[in-house]
């Protein structure tokens, strides 16, 4: 009986079927909708966080650069503390109810949230929007493993 040969501790024969296996999925149109919401989402909350809330309390509200730090951070705070209160029961509804509804729901709730950002003045109407909106990043906790 004769050997396909090894290269780095895999056999040929492995690496086409991994191979094959890597083609299927890459043609496959479900996994490519889930991998293309899920970098959207991430590159939405990124944006948010590193681009937005900076540009916004600088330019919008005419804070120094240390101010719009200081507010930038205060506002990332109330977002991230306000999200994590719903990842919990966001991934208990993924179980129960699929995790096509939690993601298309929050992208759908994030979609109709994010303009209000820009409707902000101050801190005090920016802190409950910020609630708003990590409430609904919160939302998209699961997503991450479905893809």
């Amino acid at each position: 009986q004769r050997r396909a040969p090894v290269y780095s501790g895999v056999s040929r024969i492995d690496s086409e079927v991994e191979d094959v296996h890597a083609k299927r999925l890459v043609r496959d149109r479900h996994f490519l909708t889930v991998n293309f919401g899920v970098l959207s989402v991430f590159l939405v909350r990124g944006g948010t966080l590193t681009t937005v809330l900076p540009f916004l309390t600088q330019m919008n509200w005419g804070l120094d650069l240390e101010g719009s730090a200081a507010m930038t951070g205060i506002m990332i705070t109330t977002m991230a503390a306000a999200s994590m209160l719903t990842m919990y029961p966001s991934g208990m509804a993924a179980d129960r109810y699929g995790r096509k509804w939690t993601f298309v729901s929050a992208l759908f709730l994030g979609a109709l949230v994010l303009p209000f950002i820009y409707g902000t003045h101050d801190l005090a109407s920016a802190v409950p929007v910020m609630i708003l909106v990590g409430l609904i990043f919160g939302l998209t906790g699961p997503m991450a493993s479905w893809a």
